[in-house]
């Protein structure tokens, strides 16, 4: 017996589909245009993922279906959202232009079909980082509302 192969998702807004690590969450998403990552460099996202990137898929709404989000806030840095039992990490609310969060991208079911945008906060990457690999445009801080696709 193969297993399901994941849905796909078109370049086209479309909804994603996510779950935390245990399934105490899910989740649907609308991508804020194209459905495709964004991978922060920024000590604060390397910091809370753990990672060498936070990789996100910027987002316009985000439905809980299962389960609600424990939140958490720094002062001055952004809502945070996660799984209050496994710890998964899922979102960040933010603002900026149609954006109003970053859904953490291998979360989705159709994450391996989600190509990368961009990578931002650039300044702030690991010394052994390498951002140009995948020829995608990178961004010293925040690129601008209009970059965002």
């Amino acid at each position: 017996h193969s297993p399901t192969p994941p849905p796909t998702a078109t370049m086209a807004a479309t909804t994603l589909h996510g779950k935390c690590y245990c399934s105490a969450l899910e989740f649907e998403a609308t991508p804020a245009g194209e459905a495709s990552v964004i991978h922060c460099h920024c000590n604060d996202c390397r910091q809370w993922t753990g990672g060498i990137a936070y990789s996100a898929v910027p987002c316009a709404a985000v439905t809980f279906t299962k389960g609600a989000p424990k939140v958490f806030r720094r002062a001055g840095g952004p809502e945070k959202s996660f799984c209050g039992d496994c710890g998964t990490g899922i979102m960040n609310s933010v603002t900026f232009g149609a954006v109003k969060f970053t859904v953490a991208a291998g979360l989705f079911r159709e994450s391996e079909s989600l190509p990368t945008q961009m990578h931002c906060q650039v300044r702030e990457k690991a010394a052994w980082a390498d951002c140009s690999a995948d020829g995608k445009p990178a961004f010293e801080r925040f690129p601008g509302p209009k970059d965002v696709k």
